[in-house]
């Protein structure tokens, strides 16, 4: 049966159960597609797929400033398809959105993590903090997230006791 399908006859269900629940965009979304939102300025993100990401998809970043980060040092990129599971930096012009279709597999424990500083990034799945940091031998994580309340990027750190998750598309540096 249909995911899709499967999913709105549970929520159909439970609608009538239990009354009217708050809509879930973002249960439906993850089925089939997925948007990256990039904001004018410096971001930090990754694939929200198990696919690579196509660099050329992103149009208004300023002067195709996009930077990797593998092996231990710095590569520009723009124009070049980052692998699932590594995060990147790239230089907006004006905001964006990348919608992308979903491909589910990719799962957090398959990444490619070395000693040192890794800049890695969320693929499908969702993973609490502690759980990445566990799962990699990890001492800290520092996110660079979008904070809704101060309309600003800031620098956020999660440790091993850190209960809170990281989401797709969300790149992170991660520190074995």
């Amino acid at each position: 049966m249909n995911k899709l399908l499967f999913l709105l006859l549970i929520q159909s269900f439970l609608n009538s159960a239990v009354g009217d629940l708050p809509p879930t965009p973002d249960l439906l979304l993850n089925i089939g597609e997925a948007t990256i939102k990039l904001r004018r300025g410096w971001n930090l993100v990754s694939s929200p797929t198990n696919d690579s990401f196509d660099t050329n998809a992103i149009k208004e970043t300023d002067n195709k400033t996009l930077w990797a980060f593998s092996n231990s040092k710095w590569t520009s990129s723009y124009g070049q398809k980052i692998p699932a599971g590594k995060g990147f930096w790239v230089k907006m012009k004006a905001d964006e959105n990348i919608p992308f279709t979903k491909v589910k597999g990719f799962n957090a424990i398959n990444m490619d993590v070395k000693t040192g500083w890794n800049l890695l990034g969320m693929s499908t799945d969702s993973e609490r903090a502690s759980t990445l940091l566990s799962y990699f031998n990890g001492a800290t994580i520092w996110l660079f997230k979008w904070s809704k309340n101060r309309k600003r990027y800031e620098w956020k750190e999660k440790t091993r006791g850190d209960r809170s998750s990281l989401f797709k598309g969300q790149g992170f540096w991660l520190k074995k």
